[in-house]
């Protein structure tokens, strides 16, 4: 189902207001025929149990309209696009085997992507150059990170590649950077009791831990220029918004001198930046409730080795407002 929500003035964009209502037949036929082509559409994905079930759903926040995309009895989870954004591989439980799937955005037609049984992710990211897809896994009782071959041709794909090859230990919420030559992912390696924020090269070398602190670190994510690390941590009061200098991997630096974006919001679960690296976003749970909000990147001062967040002028603003839970959210390229 399609839906529409009463439009806000932010000052900065049309963005999503505050009524959900459902648009009927006749007034969605007419309001397609005037909209723009629906590659234009989606914005964002995330996913919403606003249905009754949890789906991945398609925002597209020029036209305040929500699209449920996967339609499935089944929970799917953990949506990543492609870096064309014609395309989201995600994790499903659907038929007898949970795992991965990929689906095209403007036809559905969804496959299964890998052969092999995920039991659950703990984050998907698909290379810039499109050849590779690292994901989490679960299915062995530890978290480990795996490197899918996105070129094998028929689908579903074969056997992928184990990342790392640490013994009781756990990897998790993977992402590429930019260039495709790093990952960075959480680990508690040497089986600390919290967990850190590490990069390593795409062959699984060069491991390099970038936080430490007896407070956990988690969902990191690459500025588009690669030049920062955003990710959520409960080091201060609650889970926030926090930004390193990626440089800080390179410069094996301690304590990477992370600054908060974000003040009593806490964040819930997932964190993307936008392909402009204008916003990041996230979920953050207010009043026993899930929902979709952005931080202005603006107030992120960056002069070669020296990192300034302007606290006061970083402007948070919501963006879904249903009763439902709404997280994972995800930036079409």
């Amino acid at each position: 189902m399609i839906y529409r929500e009463s439009i806000t003035d932010w000052g900065m964009g049309s963005l999503l207001g505050h009524w959900l209502w459902p648009v009927p037949l006749l007034t969605l036929a007419i309001y397609l025929a005037s909209a723009l082509p629906v590659q234009q559409m989606a914005s964002l994905a995330f996913v919403s149990n606003r249905d009754g079930n949890q789906e991945i759903y398609l925002l597209d926040s020029t036209h305040n309209l929500f699209y449920n995309l996967t339609k499935n009895p089944a929970q799917d989870d953990y949506p990543v696009w492609s870096p064309d954004g014609t395309r989201l591989v995600f994790w499903s439980n659907r038929g007898t085997r949970p795992g991965l799937y990929i689906t095209e955005i403007y036809t559905g037609r969804t496959q299964r992507l890998l052969n092999r049984q995920v039991t659950t992710t703990t984050g998907l990211s698909w290379s810039e150059d499109g050849s590779q897809l690292v994901f989490g896994d679960r299915s062995t009782g530890d978290d480990e990170l795996y490197v899918l071959d996105m070129t094998c041709g028929l689908l579903p794909c074969d056997e992928p590649t184990r990342l790392l090859s640490n013994v009781e230990i756990d990897d998790a919420s993977p992402q590429w950077s930019p260039d495709g030559q790093w990952l960075v992912f959480v680990s508690n390696w040497k089986l600390e009791s919290s967990w850190q924020i590490y990069t390593v090269n795409e062959n699984g070398e060069n491991l390099r831990q970038l936080t430490r602190a007896e407070t956990y670190s988690f969902w990191p994510t690459w500025s588009p220029d690669g030049r920062l690390i955003a990710f959520i941590s409960n080091r201060d009061q609650g889970w926030q918004v926090y930004v390193m200098r990626a440089e800080c991997a390179s410069l094996l630096r301690v304590n990477c001198a992370a600054q908060p974006l974000t003040d009593g919001m806490s964040i819930a679960r997932g964190l993307s930046w936008s392909p402009d690296g204008a916003w990041i976003a996230f979920s953050s749970e207010q009043a026993n409730n899930r929902d979709l909000y952005v931080v202005d990147t603006t107030c992120i001062h960056l002069d070669g080795d020296h990192l300034q967040v302007d606290a006061a002028s970083c402007q948070t603003e919501r963006l879904t407002h249903d009763g439902a839970y709404d997280i994972y959210p995800i930036w079409q390229p």
